[in-house]
């Protein structure tokens, strides 16, 4: 494993790439700024895959408002109902809700004790479903 692959979560490169194949657009919506996220990406190898990047210093407010969600996605081109969220955070889980949009939870060490019952999916890694399975648990129509 390269240097890039090995500091990113398990599972995400293969749901990115998964995705891809699948001719789905992806966008980043973070609550971080540009400074912050635009290195990270090029550092993990990973700014290629993403059409769209929406920062914290791109929106009026950051999560839990879903303005960062909601751009991202007009960006894209995609109704808020056609859009899935991937998520960590309590407060981006809110502003997934306030987009009306469907939320798949994957807690981290700092929020596993938050709630996440109203996401549409919980999972303790990407890794332990395919972008299919992961799809189809939370009711998804994929247009190609």
């Amino acid at each position: 494993a390269t240097l890039a692959e090995s500091n990113t979560l398990p599972g995400v490169r293969e749901r990115i790439a998964e995705a891809r194949q699948a001719g789905l657009l992806l966008a980043v919506a973070s609550s971080s700024t540009s400074d912050w996220i635009h290195p990270w990406l090029d550092r993990l190898d990973l700014a290629q895959h993403f059409t769209v990047v929406r920062t914290r210093d791109q929106v009026s407010e950051a999560k839990p408002s879903p303005e960062l969600f909601l751009t991202a996605a007009e960006d894209l081109g995609v109704a808020p109902d056609e859009a899935i969220v991937f998520e960590d955070s309590h407060h981006g889980l809110q502003a997934s809700h306030a987009a009306r949009m469907r939320c798949v939870a994957i807690p981290n060490t700092v929020t596993r004790q938050s709630d996440f019952s109203s996401a549409a999916l919980v999972l303790r890694s990407l890794a332990d479903l395919a972008l299919e399975d992961i799809l189809i648990k939370i009711g998804a129509k994929v247009r190609t």
